[in-house]
């Protein structure tokens, strides 16, 4: 007896939630939390001496990149409950398009340094060696211990924070700031101190 089974009965779609919000609701909130995330970093790095001049129009996003010294900034989420940083390499603007794009570590702007975090714990990494990892995850999947990740709107790897740790271009801790939950959206957060530890 033969019986037929639809795929998309046996492993259903995952319908992502947005909070009771459209989707385009959804996406304005948490392109205001990654511009307010990077306002954050940027103040914490200016208090480092690192100066990374924001730009602010979406014509020299695109055409240039985020900021002057060339930093991609996202701000993880769920780093402590994985023990893994999110890397980034593909994006679209909205689930329903087919296909989507190069981006995060693979941005075509002027990209060489990628920022993730949150208020309490930041790493900055570079992009190359980001790209290196990953092309040797596809090269020699026993050396390195990645694993793909994707939502409806990104595509990405999970970089184990071990790993991170290692090999870092600056590394940030401040105690000072409670932990965020993963939850919690940015402005629940305390701003960086004028003189923050390192």
């Amino acid at each position: 007896m033969t019986v037929a089974v639809n795929v998309n009965d046996a492993f259903p779609k995952r319908v992502p939630d947005y909070g009771g919000d459209s989707y385009e609701v959804y996406r304005g909130k948490m392109l205001e939390q990654g511009r307010t995330f990077a306002d954050y970093v940027t103040r914490w790095l200016y208090h480092r001496g690192l100066i990374l001049l924001n730009f602010a129009s979406q014509a020299f996003q695109y055409q240039v990149g985020e900021n002057i010294v060339g930093a991609e900034i996202k701000r993880a989420t769920k780093f402590r409950t994985l023990q893994t940083l999110y890397i980034e390499t593909d994006e679209k603007s909205h689930p329903d398009r087919p296909n989507f794009s190069r981006s995060g570590i693979y941005r075509c702007d002027n990209s060489w340094l990628f920022i993730t975090g949150d208020e309490r714990d930041l790493w900055i990494l570079s992009t190359r060696w980001l790209r290196e990892m990953e092309q040797a995850r596809h090269k020699n999947s026993q050396s390195y211990r990645f694993t793909r990740a994707q939502t409806p709107t990104s595509k990405g790897f999970r970089l184990p924070l071990a790993l991170a740790e290692k090999c870092h271009l600056l590394r940030l801790h401040d105690p000072t700031v409670p932990i965020p939950r993963e939850d919690s959206p940015i402005e629940d957060c305390p701003p960086p101190f004028e003189e923050p530890v390192t």
